[in-house]
């Protein structure tokens, strides 16, 4: 029994792991040999609500609170208690989830070097300001700003 619950511990810490990712933000970026450079003309910051999987949040917590409620007493009160945590450990992740939790992101107008101008949403890695020198890798419909 203990160990699987230490199993069922280990993959719910997992899942609850992969729903951390913004909706929409590129997380990594691979390095372009053909990088540009340019200077930013606008910066705007603005917050995006990040993704949150619910559901896998919920079932963590119960499962978790399951978990934790059959450690405790004996027989049909073991039952009871693993019960109790199984509701309790919902209801706790379930408020967790409930918070809007924003992501700094940041909108750069930059215009290159060769004149050329672009508009790249980004999560904000950085401060940004008009005028500063940036590199900009673009991939397929992705691009990626850094100061330089």
């Amino acid at each position: 029994m203990k160990k699987l619950s230490i199993a069922l511990l280990a993959s719910v810490l997992a899942l609850t792991g992969c729903a951390n990712s913004p909706m929409g933000v590129q997380q990594s970026f691979e390095v372009n040999q053909n990088a540009q450079y340019g200077k930013l003309i606008n910066v705007r910051e603005y917050g995006m609500q990040k993704a949150e999987s619910n559901g896998v949040a919920v079932a963590g917590g119960a499962i978790v609170g399951g978990l934790l409620g059959n450690q405790v007493g004996g027989g049909r009160g073991k039952k009871l208690a693993t019960i109790a945590g199984v509701a309790a450990g919902a209801y706790a992740a379930n408020e967790m989830t409930k918070s809007p939790q924003i992501v700094p992101m940041v909108e750069l107008h930059i215009r290159d070097d060769n004149g050329q101008s672009y508009t790249i949403n980004q999560e904000k890695n950085a401060n940004y300001y008009p005028g500063q020198r940036v590199r900009i890798v673009i991939r397929g419909n992705v691009g990626r700003v850094t100061p330089y």
